[in-house]
Order: structure tokens, then sequence, then C-alpha cells
């Protein structure tokens, strides 16, 4: 599953996960924004993962009001 999602992002270096779950398939190597709506989900993730951003989805910019996110 992991080399299919890297080759299925190809150089990006940046992700929003959307649906992310516990972060089971999220890479080290690339700066991702995890979203997931259940709080205990966002709660199961790794040790390995702190630090990185999480968010619920009614805390989450729209794609269509910034041109950050692409």
């Amino acid at each position: 599953m992991a080399r299919f999602i890297a080759e299925a992002l190809g150089d990006a270096r940046t992700v929003l996960d959307v649906g992310a779950g516990a972060g089971s398939y999220e890479s080290a190597a690339r700066a991702v924004t995890a979203v997931d709506a259940s709080e205990s989900m966002r709660a199961r993730r790794p040790v390995r993962l702190a630090g990185r951003s999480t968010r619920s989805p009614r805390n989450c910019p729209s794609p269509m009001a910034s041109s950050t996110l692409r």
C-alpha cells in the first residue's frame, strides 16, 4: 500500500490527507496535514507523527479560500 501511495503522489512534497485516520500510511518524507472527522482517530496517531498538523474538517481551510493548498 505504501508503494502505491508513493507512486500516486509522485514528487509532491506536501499532502492534504483527508480521512487520514491514525496515519497508518503516512510518509515521514512529506509535509502532511492530516484531516479526520473522528477525534478518537486523530488521538490514535503514533508518536512518530507527533508535531504534524492534524485537524478536524471544521478547522480546515478550504482550497477555494487559499492559494497555498494545491
